[in-house]
């Protein structure tokens, strides 16, 4: 599996909508890196939490503390690669006053998001964001 986009809206530190685009690196290898509190796990709890709905930092529950402050809705879209072909996962959640209702493109088996395969004409339609966060994988990723 290789990452190619990262879409973030309202995850965590990062308020609005931005994009870790993975398309430029030539390694295989690669660094997430910037200063402390910057968001780099952040960075991959939303990956994790797109693909697998729960993230080993996080948990399965998440709380009204992945919203970023005074947000009441948030996403996440990866972009992939696995075994020849492109893939889009998505995961949301909205903030109601009794709670926080999931939602995410899902497969018959309920409660699992279903990666979308891209095909010769292009993706499934999705919502997405444009700006790149602080944290950077390697320095070809845009700053803000």
């Amino acid at each position: 599996m290789r990452p190619r986009r990262l879409r973030i809206k309202n995850f965590g530190c990062f308020r609005g909508e931005h994009e870790v685009d993975f398309t430029g690196l030539a390694s295989d290898l690669f660094a997430i890196t910037g200063p402390t509190g910057s968001g780099k796990s952040t960075v991959l709890d939303a990956l994790t939490w797109a693909l697998y709905g729960q993230t080993p930092r996080l948990g399965k529950h998440l709380n009204e503390h992945i919203f970023s402050p005074g947000e009441s809705e948030l996403s996440v879209v990866v972009e992939f690669e696995a075994g020849g072909s492109e893939y889009r996962a998505t995961r949301a959640l909205r903030r109601r006053r009794s709670g926080i209702a999931p939602s995410a493109k899902r497969s018959a088996a309920a409660g699992r998001a279903s990666p979308r395969r891209r095909s010769s004409r292009g993706w499934p339609r999705a919502g997405a964001g444009s700006r790149s966060p602080s944290p950077t994988a390697s320095a070809s990723t845009s700053g803000r």
